[in-house]
């Protein structure tokens, strides 16, 4: 199954590809409920070591969930790419 933000996703990666960059997509399976597993899911993220891969550095990370961003990676250059709108209640 996919959605919204599964096609920004990969619109992202293409787009990024496009412009020359090497881009790819590391998905780690997500679980909202309960709410302790909000918790384990960041320190899965924070576990993976995005330095490099084979051999080639990692120039930038961008992570799309909200609910674990960019700040919960250990690691160097990081943004958070969100699909959700602001809300101006």
């Amino acid at each position: 199954m996919s959605g919204g933000a599964e096609l920004l996703c990969d619109e992202l990666i293409l787009r990024l590809n496009k412009l020359g960059n090497a881009a790819e997509l590391i998905a780690i399976p997500f679980k909202w409920y309960p709410p302790s597993q909000l918790l384990l899911n960041a320190f899965a993220w924070r576990s993976l070591d995005l330095s490099e891969v084979n051999g080639q550095p990692i120039d930038l990370v961008i992570s799309t969930k909200y609910l674990y961003t960019a700040d919960s990676l250990y690691w160097g250059r990081r943004c958070t790419w969100s699909d959700q709108g602001l809300n101006g209640g």
